[in-house]
């Protein structure tokens, strides 16, 4: 299957800036100026989403970071990147980025 009928890449979008603090990630869109509070596993999702992956390459990495069944972790990867496109914090793309977008620390 290619990765365009899975879904597409996923990327960040660029008004979007990031910071990891205690464990958590804070996310803050430019644009609107509202902000976003993530665990562990949606942080990892969202460093995750640099354009060159789709939901399916996200979950498996996540799979291979936390212990949860498979098929739990791809549903909820997807669930979890579909809410992010919902608040405009990612974009789906056909054709891979180039260059990754960065992420701040």
């Amino acid at each position: 299957m290619s990765k365009q009928k899975q879904g597409g890449f996923v990327r960040r979008m660029d008004h979007i800036v990031s910071k990891f603090v205690d464990g958590k990630a804070i996310l803050l869109n430019l644009d609107s100026g509202t902000y976003f509070e993530m665990n562990a596993v949606g942080m990892e999702i969202w460093k995750l989403c640099d354009g060159k992956k789709n939901a399916q390459d996200i979950a498996r990495k996540v799979n291979g970071k936390f212990d949860a069944d498979q098929s739990r972790i791809c549903r909820e990867v997807t669930q979890f990147i579909s809410g992010l496109k919902r608040q405009r914090l990612v974009q789906t793309t056909a054709c891979p980025a180039r260059k990754a977008n960065r992420v701040l620390a």
